[in-house]
């Protein structure tokens, strides 16, 4: 998986859980609203994998990104 400007070896395993004062680089937060119908069916699937929120998203951009890549 990788990110926008990042090398792929410093990117830390969405699977790992670290505390933030933890993470290689400073981070910001992220909002945005959506329907709350999409919130509840996204926070399900976190919690069905047993994974936070974030990690989900971080899992399904480093997935959309490697799909891409490939295009």
């Amino acid at each position: 998986m990788t990110k926008i400007d990042e090398e792929p070896d410093d990117i830390p395993d969405t699977n790992e859980c670290q505390e933030e004062s933890e993470h290689p680089e400073p981070l910001v937060p992220m909002t945005f609203n959506m329907p709350r119908a999409w919130h509840t069916r996204f926070k399900l699937r976190a919690t069905e994998r047993g994974i936070s929120m974030k990690a989900l998203v971080l899992e399904i951009v480093g997935e959309w990104e490697e799909k891409q890549a490939k295009k």
